[in-house]
């Protein structure tokens, strides 16, 4: 496929999941697997696109032989492709897609002591070391505290609430946060309310300098 033919696609990919509000994490990561699976195939047409399911399964197989990936990185290249397919070229997939499944690991999961959390949030500071202290004390994603409003936080009950991104589904989440992280908390909402406050009268005298 050339080099315009190839954008075009993605294009059309980009095109379709932003109409439908996809995540933009979602996006990048389904046109990541499109371009990866148009590169092992090696692509130059549409009609390269013809007989979906075996393509979408040799390079299924190729992921679990030769990558070494997990089953759950597979199945989102499956979806990925499933999505590209249906949505965008608006072909079927009528047939079997019955590839070589990537194999379960058993990993066991690497946890850090208290006192070794405590020494890396001590290495930090300011607004990282919030975020750090808030993911440590609530179990929120990076995501989900990046996105935390002021009036998100409930002092008194001890909760969080999380909103996302479609805003349709908002859970409540018990935080248990350090005294240190309560009383910073406090300071950034108080100083936040107090910027607010002076561009507003900035705003209102014009976008003058403030006087005395």
């Amino acid at each position: 496929m050339s080099r315009e033919k190839k954008r075009k696609i993605m294009d059309e990919v980009r095109d379709y999941m932003r109409l439908h509000h996809y995540s933009i994490h979602t996006e990048r990561v389904y046109c990541d697997w499109i371009g990866r699976f148009i590169r092992f195939h090696q692509m130059r047409s549409r009609d390269d696109f013809e007989n979906g399911e075996e393509k979408i399964e040799r390079f299924l197989t190729h992921l679990a032989v030769d990558g070494n990936v997990s089953p759950s990185t597979q199945n989102q290249a499956m979806n990925a492709l499933v999505f590209l397919y249906r949505k965008v070229l608006k072909q079927d997939l009528d047939q079997k897609i019955d590839a070589t499944r990537a194999k379960r690991r058993q990993n066991l999961p690497v946890v850090m002591t208290r006192e070794e959390v405590a020494e890396v949030i001590g290495l930090m500071e300011g607004t990282p070391q919030l975020i750090v202290k808030m993911l440590y004390g609530s179990g929120l994603r990076v995501a989900e505290a990046l996105r935390l409003r002021i009036h998100d936080i409930e002092f008194e009950m001890k909760t969080v609430t999380v909103r996302y991104p479609d805003d349709r589904v908002e859970d409540l989440v018990k935080a248990s946060v350090a005294s240190s992280a309560s009383c910073a908390l406090r300071g950034k909402m108080r100083f936040e309310k107090i910027r607010e406050m002076i561009f507003q009268i900035i705003g209102k005298s014009g976008g003058g300098t403030l006087s005395a």
